[in-house]
């Protein structure tokens, strides 16, 4: 994606555990690219900017996920705007 500018992921409730902590990282090294992109949950995670989390607090708690999680390959189309 190398022509994307502005990521909106605002006003999603983003549940910040170890799940998310690879968009911190994406994010850090892409600052101002999804600016207010906040953690909604855990309750003491409420509010902090994503990219400003440190790996280490992306916490998972309950038993660990046996499932592995896959990514589904898609082909998207841009709309003529951000061409």
């Amino acid at each position: 994606m190398p022509k994307l500018r502005t990521l909106r992921l605002h006003s999603n409730n983003l549940h910040c555990d170890c799940h998310l902590s690879w968009l911190s990282d994406w994010l850090r090294a892409r600052r101002g690219m999804a600016p207010f992109t906040q953690c909604m949950s855990p309750a003491h995670m409420r509010g902090l900017n994503v990219p400003d989390v440190l790996k280490k607090d992306f916490i998972c708690n309950g038993p660990a996920e046996t499932e592995s999680r896959t990514c589904v390959t898609q082909v998207t189309v841009c709309p003529p705007s951000c061409s």
